[in-house]
C-alpha cells in the first residue's frame, strides 16, 4: 500500500513508539543470529566429518619403507656416489695433466715457424755440402775436427735439455 498523503504518513509513524522500534529491530537480530548459529553447526559438522578423512590423508602419504631397502638404498646411493667421484676425479686429473702439459709449450707464430724451418734446412744443407766437400776435395782433417765438434756440441746441449725436462 503506497501512502501519498503526508498526513496519513505521520499517522502511520505515529503507529510505531520507540519500544516497538527496538523490538522489532531486535527481531531481526535474533533471526539473523539464529541464521548464523545453524551455519556454524552445519561447518562443525563439516568439520567433524573431514577430520578422519584429513588424518587418512595424512597417513596415506606417507611412504613406509622397510628397514633391508633402505639399506640396500643407501648402499647403493654410496657406490653411485663413489662411482661419480671416481669419474670426475679421472677428468679432472686429466684435464690437469693437460693444462700443465700446455703451460710447458712455447707458441710461435706461424710465419716464424716456417722461417726456422728454412733455416734448419739450409743449415742441415749446408753441413752436407761442407762434408761432401772434404770428403771429396779438402781432405782436411781439421775440417773435419770442426764438423764433429760443432755436431758433437749439438748433440750434447740436445740431450741436456731432453735430461732436463725429463726430471721435472
Amino acid at each position: 500500500m503506497k501512502i501519498t498523503n503526508t498526513e496519513d504518513l505521520r499517522a502511520e509513524l505515529d503507529k510505531f513508539s520507540l519500544e516497538q522500534e527496538r523490538d522489532r529491530k531486535e527481531k531481526e537480530v535474533n533471526k539473523e543470529i539464529a541464521v548464523l548459529t545453524e551455519t556454524l553447526s552445519d561447518i562443525n559438522d563439516t568439520i567433524g566429518k573431514l577430520s578422519p578423512l584429513a588424518d587418512a590423508l595424512k597417513e596415506a602419504s606417507a611412504v613406509h619403507i622397510p628397514k633391508d631397502v633402505e639399506s640396500q638404498l643407501i648402499t647403493l646411493a654410496k657406490a653411485q656416489g663413489t662411482l661419480a667421484a671416481d669419474t670426475f676425479k679421472s677428468k679432472v686429473e686429466a684435464t690437469v695433466k693437460k693444462a700443465k702439459m700446455a703451460d710447458k709449450r712455447v707458441s710461435i707464430p706461424l710465419p716464424a715457424a716456417y722461417c726456422l724451418f728454412i733455416v734448419f734446412f739450409f743449415l742441415a744443407a749446408f753441413l752436407g755440402l761442407v762434408i761432401a766437400a772434404n770428403i771429396f776435395l779438402f781432405h782436411s782433417m781439421e775440417l773435419w775436427k770442426l764438423i764433429g765438434f760443432s755436431v758433437g756440441g749439438m748433440v750434447v746441449m740436445c740431450a741436456a735439455i731432453l735430461y732436463a725436462g725429463h726430471q721435472r
